[in-house]
């Protein structure tokens, strides 16, 4: 079987599957072989390092929908939801809101879209990488502090 034809039963064989107002996704135990496909296809490895990480699948996904001719899909949250989450984690002065304390590492700001530049600074709830997954529109926080 060729490349194409593998990228395209993984795509159609895999579900979205939403759990406590959560996406994710079900790739039906081929994970391991949609990673190999992307790395084959040149993405780099530190892209999919987290095996458990939704925007990391997605770059996986993308990766593999792109080479045979279909859209990204796209996952940004608008930069309005993505700003009042970040500040919602790591606090705005100017706003009057105080840093999560669930937050933990050090934050260090630039404020540029999408991500900010930040040095260690995840969630001791859900252990993500804040900036991340703050620009994922269908993500939540575990605490239910971002904005709806």
């Amino acid at each position: 079987m060729n490349h194409d034809n593998r990228i395209a039963e993984i795509i159609d064989s895999i579900e979205a599957v939403h759990t406590n107002d959560q996406l994710s996704i079900d790739w039906k135990g081929r994970y391991p072989e949609a990673m190999k496909l992307a790395r084959e296809l040149g993405m780099p490895p530190e892209k999919m390092a987290e095996p458990n990480c939704l925007t990391c699948q997605l770059e996986v996904l993308n990766t593999l929908r792109t080479s045979i001719g279909l859209k990204e899909l796209r996952n940004e949250a608008e930069r309005s939801v993505y700003r009042a989450r970040m500040d919602v984690c790591h606090g705005n002065e100017e706003r009057g809101i105080p840093r999560c304390e669930r937050l933990a590492g050090t934050t260090k700001l630039k404020p540029t879209f999408p991500f900010f530049q930040i040095k260690d600074a995840n969630c001791t709830i859900c252990g993500c990488f804040v900036a991340a997954k703050a620009n994922v529109k269908w993500e939540r926080c575990e605490l239910n502090k971002w904005p709806q």
